[in-house]
């Protein structure tokens, strides 16, 4: 998996949605969401951790970073997730 198998599929809600609804409703009712969760839960953690970190720092407006930290929400009961840097710092 690669950033662009996260961030093309928000380019794309984007597109489609706009700002206002994938802020106002959130990743979830723009994105296939758990469909992202479930190919990082095939990765390492310590891979997906960068991946979702990198992915917070990219794109404008935040978009990157509110995608993940939905995703991070979805991933709540992934332990070994949350001992990786910089994943603790997206958990709302």
């Amino acid at each position: 998996m690669k950033l662009t198998d996260l961030t093309d599929p928000l380019k794309k809600a984007l597109k489609q949605f706009g700002e206002n609804q994938f802020f106002d409703k959130g990743p979830h009712e723009v994105m296939d969401v758990p469909k992202l969760c479930g190919e990082l839960r095939k990765l390492p953690s310590r891979e997906a951790a960068a991946l979702i970190v990198n992915l917070s720092k990219s794109g404008k407006m935040g978009h990157g970073e509110h995608l993940a930290k939905a995703i991070v929400g979805s991933l709540d009961d992934w332990d070994e997730l949350f001992q990786e840097d910089g994943i603790e710092d997206l958990y709302d």
